[in-house]
């Protein structure tokens, strides 16, 4: 394993001193990943409602911040209310606790979902959304 790389000075940012390395590391990968998909590939605007399946964890909650930053309306699901209060913090407007028979219901009122889970229920969100905007003939 290379203990040292050569990139250029626009692919660098210095990390705040509080920040250990391994922090640093992984928050451009949560970050950047989510505003990938809610900003670049979802286009989220302001007052619009988003769905994250799984804001409870580092790449969920990445996408709450930034959905907040946005100025969307976020509902955010989690596996317990532990972890949900802790996401209630972050200033969603509804908290749903996981469970099979929520996704028809939630991403009907949704104009994007960020779904980190990618199991048989994230398939099924997909087509509902997709049904929803027009664009599925299922």
């Amino acid at each position: 394993m290379a203990s040292s790389v050569v990139v250029k000075a626009s692919s660098c940012w210095k990390i705040p001193d509080h920040y250990s390395y391994l922090e640093g590391a992984s928050f451009s990968t949560g970050y950047s990943t989510a505003y990938h998909c809610l900003i670049e590939r979802g286009q989220l605007q302001p007052g619009e409602t988003i769905l994250v399946h799984g804001a409870t964890g580092g790449m969920g909650m990445a996408a709450v911040h930034i959905a907040k930053a946005v100025g969307a309306v976020i509902i955010a699901t989690g596996g317990s209310d532990e972890k949900l209060a802790v996401v209630a913090a972050q200033g969603c407007a509804l908290l749903v606790q996981q469970c099979p028979q929520w996704s028809g219901r939630l991403t009907s009122e949704c104009f994007v979902c960020y779904d980190l889970r990618a199991e048989p229920t994230t398939q099924s969100i997909m087509r509902q959304i997709q049904r929803l905007k027009g664009q599925s003939n299922d």
